[in-house]
């Protein structure tokens, strides 16, 4: 099912998922910014079904060990990306609350990998 640290780092994230939400992601996204509020939000959920979908069906099934690695990497650079647009004029991920999850996911990714190498 994975270690410890690999699920706080998938619930980490999936907090975010939510929070995305709250901060208006889409409008960050090229293509769904493009649209409207109302069908900017409607296409972000949507696209999260068959996301949550994969990811879900993988930890139950139980991930291999490729999967968590590759993972753990995404949740490390998912906080790069998150740095890359910190300027960006539509970025709302501006509080304590989003950057705790956003960190947290990264943080536990790193963990979880230094404890697989080790």
């Amino acid at each position: 099912m994975g270690t410890p640290a690999f699920l706080l780092g998938l619930s980490f994230l999936l907090a975010h998922e939510l929070d995305a939400v709250r901060c208006h992601e889409w409008r960050m996204f090229p293509g769904l910014s493009a649209l409207s509020d109302r069908w900017g939000l409607r296409l972000f959920l949507l696209l999260h079904v068959p996301l949550l979908y994969l990811l879900i069906g993988a930890v139950a099934a139980g991930p291999g060990p490729k999967l968590v690695v590759a993972l753990d990497l995404f949740f490390v650079v998912h906080l790069g990306l998150h740095l890359l647009f910190l300027r960006h004029p539509k970025n709302e991920f501006r509080d304590a609350l989003s950057w705790t999850l956003i960190v947290g996911a990264a943080l536990s990714g790193g963990i979880d990998l230094l404890l697989q190498m080790a």
